[in-house]
Order: C-alpha cells, then sequence, then structure tokens
C-alpha cells in the first residue's frame, strides 16, 4: 500500500485527489496539508512514500517545500500537481529535486498513472510539455560548450540496441509498464533495462537521463523527428 501526504489549499480538490486514488485498493492518503508549514510538518511527521504537492501553497510554495522534503526525507517521493505548466515553474522544481510534474487539469487516469509512476521510483513529467523541456535543455547546453566534456559521447556510451530502445521511450515521457508493453518485455526486464541505462550515463533519475541522452546525441527528442 502506497502511503500519500497530499498538501493542496482548495478543499474540493484535496477530496477529489484523495478519493481518486484511495478508490484504486493501492494508495492511502495518510495526512492532508491547506498550507506551506502544514505540509512541512505533516510529511516529516507521517514520512509519506509519495508526497503530492501544489505549488502555489499559502505561507511557503511547493518549490521550497520540495527541496526541504528531499533534504530532510530523501526516501519521499515528490510529486507537484499544479496549474503552472511555465518553463521557469517547471525547471524550479525539477531542480528542487521534484520526481514528478502533472498538471491539474489531466483526466483521473493519467493522474493515478503519475502516481503509480513515480511512487515505484520512476519519474513523471506531463507529456504536453516534456518535448519542450527537453529541447530547452538542449538549447542551454548549446549556449555553454564547456560542459561538452562531461557528457557521454555517441560512440562512448556503451548501451546495447535493447537499451537504447528503452531511453527512446523515456525520453518520449513512457513509464515502465508503458515501455514493457510497447516492447513486449515484462516489468522487470524493462526495470533492469532502466538501471543499467541511468548507470551508463551516470544519472540519477530518469529526466536527467532523458536530457542527457539528447544533449549527447543518442536520442532525437520526439518533436525533430521527421
Amino acid at each position: 500500500m502506497t502511503r500519500i501526504f497530499i498538501a493542496e489549499d482548495h478543499h474540493i480538490i484535496r477530496v477529489a485527489l484523495k478519493t481518486a486514488l484511495e478508490r484504486t485498493g493501492e494508495m492511502l492518503v495518510i495526512g492532508e496539508a491547506a498550507n506551506g508549514q502544514e505540509a512541512i510538518d505533516g510529511i516529516l511527521r507521517t514520512d509519506p512514500d509519495l508526497a503530492i504537492i501544489d505549488i502555489g501553497l499559502p505561507g511557503q510554495n511547493g518549490i521550497d517545500i520540495t527541496r526541504l522534503i528531499k533534504k530532510e526525507r530523501p526516501q519521499c517521493r515528490v510529486m507537484i500537481f499544479t496549474g503552472h505548466g511555465d518553463d521557469v515553474n517547471i525547471f524550479a522544481c525539477l531542480a528542487a529535486g521534484a520526481d514528478g510534474y502533472l498538471l491539474k487539469d489531466s483526466c483521473v487516469n493519467q493522474i493515478l498513472a503519475a502516481a503509480k509512476t513515480v511512487a515505484s521510483g520512476a519519474a513523471w513529467l506531463d507529456s504536453r510539455f516534456a518535448a519542450r523541456i527537453l529541447k530547452t535543455s538542449v538549447s542551454s547546453y548549446s549556449q555553454n560548450n564547456s560542459e561538452s566534456a562531461a557528457l557521454p559521447k555517441r560512440d562512448r556510451a556503451g548501451l546495447s540496441g535493447r537499451e537504447k530502445q528503452v531511453l527512446s521511450l523515456i525520453v518520449e515521457g513512457l513509464g515502465n509498464q508503458e515501455i514493457a508493453s510497447q516492447l513486449v518485455l515484462s516489468i522487470e526486464t524493462v526495470k533492469s533495462h532502466v538501471r543499467h541505462v541511468m548507470e551508463k550515463l551516470k544519472v540519477t533519475s530518469r529526466t536527467e537521463a532523458a536530457v542527457k541522452a539528447v544533449r549527447s546525441g543518442l536520442v532525437v527528442p520526439p518533436e525533430e523527428v521527421a
């Protein structure tokens, strides 16, 4: 059972989110907060598996809360659930350590899929702006060639053909179950490939792996494929 804490200042959204999550029978909401300080106190006290946090909380924003939680409870997975889809907020949350970023207008199935994916240890980036964020990262990197020596080279990454397939699907924003279905593999096999990819690219998250893959030329962003 995945233990979840919800930090959201709108009561109706909290209720709806809690109801949807608990109806799966796989997730249990163990705490709620309507402002930043309540969120910090509650998450530190209950030590949930997953914290779902809104950016615009009264008192202390979700970015600062994420940074603090990741420092004090690094094992706690954090998913940002917000109405803000601009690059500034997205990058700020990812830099703070968020493991997932989802917009509030997502359908229930997307919300549940995102929660399960992030709770399982993978990353989730809303598909509506995933490619845009990757392309922005590539653009920023292009303006700073001094970093190039630290990136894995196209011919030195050491990825197998299957690992490159998995990496391409990670860049597209697919979770482990979706990758398993598309490549007709078991979920455990996919997890093993993802682990090997991250080890070879020397990264610690799927989002970082996706950005590094595009930067180094290992994978072409979906929007750039002819």
